[in-house]
């Protein structure tokens, strides 16, 4: 297996897994709304013999690259950035020109309820490196607004929640658990 397309709704909905070559018509959604989570590998357990062939239970493991991670994050926080993995963190820079594109957020990605989280760790301007606790109140609360606690969603299958999160170079391994999953949810292009 080498990946799973998700089908990102404009608002809170749904996603779909997709198998090569079937249309199930449940999304709608173009190739600028699907996020692909790739390197996928996957263990399912008690699975049924007949269709819609359900696995009792599963995991899987797969890759958020950077790119992917730029888009999802930045439609959450509702700005332009970039991303770059460093360490266990990821640091959050302004695009294009001018103070933001110099500040950088470094975030911790976690997960809570499901959820992938990102939570503000440090900030950076011009060499300087300090924690939103070492600002005072309103001026870390203005840095730290947009991104501070923001969740990202994926629109998972149902079924299938988000269980872990790990930065790798290329980006964000994420694990997921399912209970009662249809294998086509799981089975990507």
């Amino acid at each position: 297996m080498s990946s799973i397309d998700l089908a990102l709704a404009s608002g809170s909905g749904s996603g779909t897994g997709s198998d090569e070559g079937s249309d199930d018509g449940a999304s709608g959604a173009d190739a600028s709304d699907t996020v692909t989570i790739e390197d996928v590998t996957f263990e399912a357990n008690s699975v049924a013999t007949s269709a819609p062939y359900l696995t009792q239970d599963g995991t899987a493991s797969g890759l958020l690259p950077t790119a992917t991670l730029t888009t999802l994050v930045g439609r959450a926080a509702d700005m332009d950035l970039t991303i770059a993995p460093e360490g266990d963190t990821l640091v959050l820079g302004g695009a294009g020109s001018g103070v933001l594109s110099e500040l950088g957020i470094v975030v911790a990605p976690g997960v809570d309820d499901g959820t992938l989280v990102v939570d503000v760790t440090e900030l950076r301007l011009g060499g300087l490196s300090i924690t939103p606790d070492d600002l005072p109140g309103f001026l870390a609360d203005a840095v730290t607004e947009q991104v501070d606690g923001l969740e990202v969603p994926l629109d998972l299958p149902e079924g299938i929640e988000l269980s872990g999160v790990e930065v790798v170079d290329e980006g964000v391994r994420v694990d997921l658990t399912g209970t009662d999953v249809p294998i086509g949810a799981l089975a990507g292009s």
